[in-house]
């Protein structure tokens, strides 16, 4: 079995790389979201504005809260993954830096604007 080639050892720390990139920050998006939700369902529920049996139901018909939509922007804005992965599997490093600075950009943006989705 022959060893990996300089170049494509430094492809596969880029993968890698991007890969513990983006666990990382759908871990933190999903803690987030986790405690939003749990602040958001107490402050309903306190106030009176929904019961516990219709958050049971919306949890069972699909989750809680429902899931926003992405923005035309943010989709058109960067490329697939299909996209990007045959960019990088060609030896475009960058190709993955992008895409998470442009994901970065996007979460920031969305910090801003209070909005979490």
């Amino acid at each position: 079995m022959a060893a990996f080639t300089e170049e494509q050892i430094k492809i596969l720390e880029a993968a890698f790389d991007h890969v513990w990139a983006r666990l990382e920050h759908l871990h933190t998006d999903l803690y987030n979201s986790a405690a939003h939700t749990t602040t958001i369902g107490r402050a309903l529920l306190s106030r009176g504005v929904i019961t516990l049996k219709q958050i049971e139901a919306q949890e069972q018909a699909g989750g809680w809260p429902p899931t926003l939509p992405q923005t035309d922007t943010e989709t058109k804005a960067r490329p697939t993954e299909t996209q990007t992965m045959r960019q990088f599997l060609r030896g475009d490093l960058s190709a993955l830096r992008s895409v998470l600075e442009e994901e970065e950009r996007i979460r920031e943006k969305r910090a801003g604007d209070g909005t979490t989705r």
